[in-house]
């Protein structure tokens, strides 16, 4: 079984841009997420 691992990033940083394919999923735990 896969755990689970947190990851912090940057203000501004692109996680995934329209048209991606998604390669992982994301749950955000702080902050907000913009389009």
């Amino acid at each position: 079984m896969n755990e689970i691992r947190l990851e912090e990033f940057p203000k501004g940083t692109v996680l995934f841009n329209q048209g991606d394919i998604p390669t992982a999923c994301y749950f955000i735990l702080k902050g907000c997420v913009r389009q």
